[in-house]
């Protein structure tokens, strides 16, 4: 009853979403300070630090504390975050983000709590120290974990970071083998995209690749002679690392700047530079779907690295959502970066194969790998 209480009161004010014709529906107030400071680079405060700390006083559940606020302190409040959503969304581009990052938003609120067995679970918590909190603990008798909440405005890039619930992006990976399915008729998988950051900048820029390995391309044609020197080139071509260690690989100096500059053209980076310039000259750096890149903005030798990053980041969570939609039976439990963990019923297992093979974003193909945890 008390929960129900608190969401009514929110609603009161949370009802400013429908001033904005895109979004369809309520979204939380919280919600909309994460989408402000993403866009502004600098967290709203619509609500007074006392009001929340009197919350966390009285109850374990911040979200309590609409129930501590007046209605003409509801009132003031909500006049704050309309002034706030008319400035920071005036700007085209910020309209045109904040559809993405919806979807996004959307996808990450309705993942599903994961099981595991509980003594390989108990093992692991023993051995690794990041997992010694309680947001790993599991309920005893379900055997299930909380579910992960997902922040989309702790890094500067968009790469995601947990804010409560077990944070799997930090647990060692041996972890995932102890989650297990709800029930025998289902198994719980992962989904892991190929050379994602690569894939992303080349489809950004349309240019299309001819096979599901982009190193074998770039082997083909950079006239490269193995997969670790392709991989070696591609991170001093596309984010300006060292070429000492590719020198040491190939044998020259010469040779090494020889390779860079062929990767360079391969992913054509110097109109990429150029274009991320020119944004920066204009005001903001964003990413291929709006997403203002404030630091990449301030120092040229980020700009690549997180437009890259960031573009991969929000695709990836895109791409998902797109996978779980054409497979609605699948329950996505983790995202973890570029790989996401569902639980499936077996019977529909070859149409996620399928699905998972075909992902598409604008023509160009982006390969995932499918296994057990």
């Amino acid at each position: 009853m008390l929960m129900d209480l608190c969401l009514r009161v929110k609603s009161d004010f949370l009802r400013i979403a429908h001033l904005i014709d895109e979004i369809d529906g309520v979204i939380t107030l919280e919600e909309l300070e994460e989408l402000l400071t993403i866009l502004d680079n600098e967290k709203p405060e619509f609500v007074s630090p006392e009001i929340r700390k009197m919350a966390e006083t009285v109850s374990d559940d911040s979200s309590l504390w609409p129930l501590l606020v007046t209605q003409s302190h509801r009132q003031v409040i909500t006049d704050i975050a309309i002034r706030a959503v008319k400035m920071s969304l005036s700007n085209h581009d910020s309209m045109k983000y904040m559809s993405t990052w919806l979807r996004i938003r959307k996808f990450l609120d309705n993942l599903g709590r994961a099981h595991i067995i509980p003594k390989p679970w108990s093992l692991f918590r023993q051995k690794h120290v990041s997992m010694s909190g309680n947001s790993f603990d599991a309920a005893i008798m379900s055997g299930k974990l909380a579910r992960s909440i997902y922040s989309t405005a702790g890094s500067s890039t968009g790469r995601l970071t947990v804010t409560a619930g077990p944070n799997f992006l930090i647990a060692p990976a041996e972890v995932r083998s102890a989650l297990c399915e709800s029930n025998e008729s289902s198994s719980v998988v992962i989904i892991d995209f190929s050379s994602m950051e690569p894939r992303a900048i080349l489809a950004m820029q349309g240019i299309k690749t001819t096979s599901d390995d982009i190193y074998q391309d770039l082997m083909d044609m950079c006239n490269i002679d193995s997969r670790a020197t392709a991989k070696l080139a591609t991170i001093s071509a596309l984010y300006g690392a060292s070429e000492m260690r590719l020198t040491e690989t190939v044998g020259s100096k010469q040779k090494a700047k020889s390779l860079i500059e062929s990767v360079r053209g391969f992913f054509n980076m110097t109109e990429l530079e150029q274009q991320l310039e020119t944004q920066a000259a204009a005001g903001i750096v964003r990413n291929f779907f709006g997403r203002p890149l404030h630091d990449a903005t301030r120092t040229p030798r980020l700009r690549v690295n997180h437009f890259a990053q960031s573009t991969a980041a929000e695709l990836s969570v895109l791409l998902f959502a797109d996978l779980c939609d054409a497979v609605p039976s699948a329950t996505p439990l983790f995202v973890i970066h570029d790989a996401l963990i569902v639980e499936i019923p077996n019977c529909d297992m070859e149409a996620l194969t399928d699905a998972s093979q075909n992902l598409t974003f604008q023509g160009a193909k982006f390969p995932t790998t499918l296994g057990t945890v």
